[in-house]
């Protein structure tokens, strides 16, 4: 079954990184749309950049980092996590107040686990996001 739940991992993985997660070197959709770094919406024919409940970019970007496990060292690659950031996420004035910030922080604890840290003992948690989960994964991440 370890050979079986491999091959699924890696074939998940590789998928978010083709169809979801969209760097600069992805030409799975065209040059205009690389630019979000993630798909949004996107299922048979419609890729947009959009979530069925928000236009907000927080939001499109931060369901995309959902559910905040280990695992997604394998879909979002530390390439991916600076990129998007350095392009998209650094440019959000999120007050703290916002939840989705506490899982954009987790996000970016990958590249800057100690700023990250510094946000999330602050800021206001997403509700299935516990500030002391938030905080254990964000200084444990292998590129911490």
């Amino acid at each position: 079954y370890a050979n079986v739940s491999h091959v699924l991992l890696k074939l998940a993985a590789l998928s978010h990184r083709t169809y979801f997660f969209v760097s600069k070197s992805n030409v799975t959709h065209p040059p205009e749309f690389r630019k979000n770094k993630v798909s949004g919406i996107l299922f048979e024919n419609k890729c947009d950049y959009t979530t069925w409940f928000s236009a907000s970019r927080e939001c499109i970007h931060g369901i995309q980092m959902l559910p905040v496990s280990p695992v997604l060292e394998f879909s979002r690659p530390l390439s991916f996590v600076a990129e998007e950031w350095a392009d998209v996420l650094c440019k959000l004035e999120l007050p703290p107040s916002n939840a989705w910030q506490s899982l954009l922080m987790a996000n970016y604890s990958a590249i800057c686990p100690q700023t990250a840290c510094a946000q999330l003992q602050h800021c206001t948690m997403d509700d299935g996001l516990s500030r002391a989960y938030a905080l254990y994964y964000s200084l444990t991440r292998p590129s911490s």
